[in-house]
């Protein structure tokens, strides 16, 4: 039975008595790595964020450590792009003396939760790779001094400092390459639609080819996963040559990883000599003999510079609060095999 305890404040025994659990299972649901059902763990959390209580529970060894604990909040460990960014980040952060606790959740779930056991921590920042953070718990944050870093995402919310490529700039960079090769009809392949950079990807798209005077179409593919490109690749390759866009711009290296793999296995509709493709972000196979897509490039290590020295400024504030400001950097146009295509001669 858990022990009762003053009533002065909330304590665990509270809590576990509001969700009906024991006080072992309320310590068990504030802890990422301890085995507990998904459904106790969120009436815990349901409960503890009713009574107002967050643990403590490992203040005592951070006020022991030189290190700053950081909370890390992604999605799709398995994501090529999402592993190219955490090998660029965790060692920079561990390098300069920020400890990270790494949350994970879907590309564009709730988090709301997760920065809540970030401050029950009692961390001093959190950098949010993935999901969608509610105006209340960015107040909360704000409450309570937890910087908040938007990773690729925008944000105006009070002691939010996102830093982002600037995707649009990106789109609008492809479109005045393909523009420059000669394509006349061009097409963006979409993944999520959630997703706040290929939103940004596609408004820059289509910004670009207005301006171009430039025929535009967007291929919604519900994901940005390497099966979507060789799907765009089917319904494209399907119309009749007349139909079929000169000039490609993948919301991500993945789909047009995708779009080459069918082509290859098919020998039709392949760039360069077909049509010209154009991926985003710069991920190492899209950079392989056997692939040399032409591509937008992530500023990666920039992207990850900047979030080391917004946390290294927050660490070292001594009596103030630093005002957390908004980040955007320039992504740049990396030319390879696949966007070498030239329109036929007029006869």
């Amino acid at each position: 039975m858990p022990r009762k305890a003053d009533k002065s404040a909330p304590t665990s025994y509270d809590v576990a008595l509001a969700a009906g659990v024991s006080q072992s299972s309320v310590s068990r649901a504030f802890d990422p790595a301890a085995p507990i059902k998904p459904a106790l763990r969120k009436r815990v959390m349901a409960a503890a964020s009713a009574l107002g209580w967050r643990p403590n529970s490992i203040a005592s060894s951070l006020q022991k450590r030189r290190t700053e604990f950081v909370g890390l909040i992604t999605s799709e460990l398995s994501s090529p792009w999402r592993a190219q960014q955490l090998a660029a980040l965790l060692p920079a952060l561990e390098k300069n003396g920020h400890r990270a606790l790494m949350f994970q959740t879907d590309r564009e779930g709730d988090i709301d939760d997760l920065i809540d056991q970030v401050l029950s921590y009692q961390g001093r920042a959190v950098i949010v790779g993935a999901g969608l953070m509610s105006a209340r718990i960015a107040k909360v944050c704000a409450k309570n001094g937890l910087l908040v870093i938007l990773l690729n995402r925008w944000s105006t919310a009070a002691g939010v400092a996102p830093i982002s490529c600037d995707h649009r700039l990106g789109s609008s960079i492809a479109v005045d390459y393909l523009a420059g090769r000669g394509c006349r009809r061009l097409c963006f392949l979409q993944g999520n639609l959630d997703s706040y950079a290929g939103q940004q990807r596609e408004q820059g798209f289509r910004e670009r080819c207005a301006e171009h005077n430039i025929e535009a179409e967007v291929l919604e593919m519900g994901s940005f996963e390497r099966e979507c490109g060789q799907r765009a690749a089917e319904i494209l390759e399907a119309r009749s040559a007349g139909n079929r866009p000169e000039g490609v711009l993948a919301a991500n290296d993945a789909m047009a990883l995708g779009m080459l793999d069918h082509a290859y296995a098919t020998g039709r509709f392949v760039p360069p000599r077909d049509f010209a493709l154009v991926g985003f972000d710069d991920l190492t196979e899209a950079a392989a003999p056997a692939y040399q897509i032409t591509t937008i490039r992530q500023p990666i290590e920039a992207l990850t510079a900047e979030v080391v020295s917004v946390l290294d400024q927050w660490r070292d504030a001594i009596g103030t609060t630093p005002v957390a400001k908004g980040r955007v950097l320039a992504p740049r146009l990396v030319e390879r095999r696949t966007g070498l295509w030239s329109p036929e001669p007029a006869p």
